[in-house]
């Protein structure tokens, strides 16, 4: 099956005359550039690199290569020792067909590799810095390369080479959004606009102004503390500077151990004094 790497370069599987670019699975990452330069130059490319799953598919590959107008072999020391490739390479010069052989600076050794019918093969020596570019225009001009290889309007690859350009235009937006998005993110976190915000749901409302004074400041020494269910049950004492109009509301403090009073709450707390729950202590009027 076709390395990852080329995913968008599907063989050509039409009836016109076409390239069978024979190369090993290994070499698919050099080979990609060539392959590239050639679609571009509309030429109908097919190939088949990795195992084969079925019968089928091994007879499928077998007609395609067999029918190529042309081999082109990329000639590597993994190719040359490959025993499938090898077999490939002299069925395909069998036919007689014309092969060009594109062979690499680090192939001097051919592993045992022999050109069955050296009349019908023509070779390009692959420098260590030749661009694909290069490369294709010396095959395009060796003996061998016809016109007839070239598609003069591929309408399925234009529509393909949009598809993969429109798909590649879309990832570098979605990925220039997520940058953003990211951006934006780290931006206000830093920014502190992602700090808790506390939302009390249970907020409880003391109607006697000396009793939700008195709570405020048990809760928090600048008295702006919220008053809730939970916060009241943290007050074990509550001092209270005034008389409140009611002692009802103290039933709101669940863990209240000890209430402080003035001096002059003594009348209205007279009731407490016997029945209360939790300590009453009464301090003069000029105390802090």
């Amino acid at each position: 099956m076709p390395a990852s790497c080329l995913r968008d370069f599907p063989p050509y599987m039409g009836i016109d005359p076409y390239v069978y670019l024979c190369f090993h699975e290994a070499d698919a990452r050099q080979v990609k550039p060539i392959l590239d330069a050639l679609t571009q130059r509309r030429c109908r490319v097919w190939y088949s690199i990795g195992n084969v799953l079925d019968a089928e598919q091994n007879q499928t590959c077998a007609l395609r290569a067999g029918n190529a107008a042309l081999m082109v072999f990329y000639q590597t020391p993994r190719a040359a020792a490959d025993e499938r490739m090898k077999s490939s390479f002299g069925n395909y010069q069998k036919s007689g067909r014309p092969v060009i052989c594109i062979e690499t600076q680090a192939n001097e050794e051919q592993s045992g590799f022999t050109l069955i019918l050296p009349k019908h093969v023509r070779r390009i020596p692959c420098e260590k810095n030749a661009t694909a570019e290069s490369i294709v225009s010396t095959l395009m001009r060796t003996e061998g390369f016809s016109q007839e290889l070239i598609a003069e309007d591929d309408k399925e690859r234009q529509i393909f080479l949009r598809k993969r350009r429109s798909r590649r235009i879309a990832i570098s937006i979605l990925a220039i959004a997520l940058l953003a998005l990211l951006s934006a993110f780290f931006y206000a976190k830093s920014n502190g606009l992602f700090e808790p915000t506390v939302t009390y749901v249970d907020t409880v409302h003391i109607q006697d102004p000396a009793i939700e004074r008195a709570a405020r400041v048990a809760i928090s020494p600048d008295g702006n503390a919220a008053l809730t269910e939970e916060s009241l049950a943290t007050i074990e004492t509550l001092r209270l500077e005034t008389a409140p109009s009611s002692f009802d509301e103290l039933s709101l403090f669940p863990a209240l151990t000890r209430l402080e009073i003035p001096q002059r709450c003594m009348e209205a707390a007279a009731d407490l004094l016997d029945d209360a729950s939790y300590t009453i202590v009464v301090y003069p009027e000029d105390s802090k």
